[in-house]
């Protein structure tokens, strides 16, 4: 089966089809390809962020960033959260203590005390807990 085509229409074709340029690289000045060049850095630097691959099951994390607050103070083996600086000046002036006291000894309150409720609760959890051993 003969085509009527042409070399050049059929050049033209193939170039289509595989989506290559119409034109020859040696058609462009020196200057015009490296501007070409510097465009395509260019357009890769701003888009790296977009086209960086990562594990979907371990997203990439933003880097620790120390913050002072909240932070922990302790007096004896209870715990409070002050949220300022104010808050740290009032809790140290009431006994509370920035070290940590010795480990297996710290009682977590994150603000107020249980009511008697929550006390009996945690009593009667503490209980079953304790008599299954």
């Amino acid at each position: 089966m003969s085509s009527n085509l042409s070399d050049e229409q059929r050049r033209i074709q193939q170039a289509a089809a595989f989506d290559l340029p119409r034109e020859s690289p040696g058609n462009y000045t020196h200057e015009q390809i490296e501007g070409m060049r510097r465009f395509i850095q260019s357009y890769d630097a701003q888009n790296a962020a977009i086209r960086q691959e990562f594990d979907l099951n371990k997203p990439p994390t933003p880097p620790y960033r120390y913050q002072e607050y909240p932070r922990m103070l302790y007096r004896g083996a209870q715990t409070t959260i002050v949220h300022d600086d104010d808050e740290l000046e009032i809790m140290l002036a009431q006994d509370w203590s920035k070290t940590p006291p010795l480990p297996g000894t710290v009682e977590i309150n994150l603000g107020g005390q249980l009511t008697p409720a929550m006390q009996a609760e945690v009593q009667r959890i503490d209980t079953q807990a304790r008599t299954k051993r």
